[in-house]
């Protein structure tokens, strides 16, 4: 039998894979030769991604986060993650500004001006800036908040439209401001504006536009539904920014509220929130398709949407409708249909809406009355039980 001798305690022990002969400090004596540095002591220390219910309260933004859901969002890469020059509106830049202007409460939205800065037309083009001297009308911009913030004490956000023509010119949501002073607030843009730009008596009169929110979903969509047009800018030409704040902290934000989810809550939430998503678009589709065949063929604007699209439908499957039949013409023909309207508006070829399906992603973003739908989602068959 092989005889094993101990080592002395004099001898100094080695290193084996690594570990340290010493025990660390931030762990127990480990002995020679051992340590537990590898052991976590505390066991909160390692804790299972959540899934979670954000909503902004009285806002009209909530988000769902589902770890086990879909897709992660990719980590950015610090060697990208300097910006380089502004040549176009990117989907990015869109998303942070609809995620931001939907956290602020829908009560501050409703007691906000929504205000539009043009620049003068024909009769004074020379002070007119070109799209590429963005540092001649952002000065103008930024003369134009400063006195807001110094005569009213205002804040808001502004967004950068380029129109048909080239010419520059500013959406603008202002807060702080009392409804009561509609009159002499607007009198104030206009007399201000035409005076930074060096405007006429023609630009003073039609060079400014204030007005009150009809509704939240008016407000967000007035400058919502600019931020697509920011390729309106020439190709290659730097802009800068196409949307800022001015008086960040005067701007109200909404009081965030997050619950812990479930995994069957988890799913349930995201998919009511991606159905609700996709019916929102499908029906935004419809519109849209329309509308641009109302261009093309007039006849198609008096018709509801309900009429327009079982026409539509009747004609993809070769039936007749009713309106067909009381108009005495024969049945349009899917084919026909979309070969009139392409025709008419100049196209090769166009399509019916096509569904639109969401991705699964682990963060769902849904833009709506947030209190509302958390309320809805808890008479969800099931929640409770989860």
């Amino acid at each position: 039998m092989r005889e094993y001798t101990l080592r002395p305690p004099e001898v100094e022990p080695a290193l084996v894979l690594g570990c340290a002969a010493e025990p660390r400090a931030e762990t127990d004596a480990a002995g020679p030769g051992l340590s537990k540095g590898h052991i976590v002591t505390k066991p909160d220390a390692i804790s299972e991604p959540k899934s979670s219910l954000r909503y902004w309260k009285g806002a009209g933004l909530l988000q769902i986060q589902n770890p086990y859901g879909g897709c992660q969002a990719p980590q950015p890469d610090p060697e990208k993650a300097k910006r380089g020059e502004i040549i176009g509106h990117s989907r990015k830049s869109q998303r942070r500004a609809r995620l931001f202007l939907s956290k602020i409460p829908n009560e501050e939205i409703m007691n906000s001006f929504l205000v539009t800065l043009t620049y003068p037309g024909k009769q004074a083009q020379d002070k007119v800036p070109d799209a590429s001297e963005f540092e001649i009308y952002k000065e103008h911009l930024r003369k134009f908040n400063q006195a807001t913030k110094r005569k009213w004490n205002g804040a808001g956000l502004w967004f950068l439209e380029f129109q048909k023509r080239g010419a520059p010119h500013y959406h603008l949501i202002v807060f702080g401001i009392s409804h009561d002073s509609m009159t002499p607030f607007q009198e104030w843009v206009s007399v201000e504006w035409n005076r930074i730009v060096e405007g006429g008596p023609d630009h003073l009169k039609a060079g400014t536009r204030v007005e009150i929110p009809i509704n939240c979903d008016a407000a967000r969509s007035y400058v919502t539904s600019y931020f697509t047009k920011g390729a309106d800018a020439p190709a290659e030409t730097k802009v800068g920014r196409f949307w800022g704040k001015f008086g960040s902290k005067e701007i109200p934000i909404a009081e965030e509220k997050e619950e812990t989810l479930s995994d069957g809550q988890a799913k349930i939430a995201t998919r009511t929130a991606r159905r609700a998503i996709e019916h929102r678009m499908w029906e935004s589709s419809w519109r849209r398709f329309k509308k641009f065949c109302g261009d093309a063929i007039p006849s198609f604007r008096y018709l509801s949407m309900t009429e327009f699209r079982t026409f539509c439908e009747n004609a993809r499957n070769g039936r007749v409708t009713k309106l067909v039949k009381a108009n005495g013409n024969e049945c349009w023909m899917a084919p026909l249909m979309l070969h009139a309207v392409a025709f008419g508006k100049g196209k090769e070829k166009i399509r019916f809406p096509q569904r639109y399906r969401h991705r699964s992603n682990s963060t769902v973003n849904l833009f709506c009355d947030a209190n509302a739908f958390v309320e809805a989602l808890k008479r969800v068959p099931g929640w409770a039980e989860e």
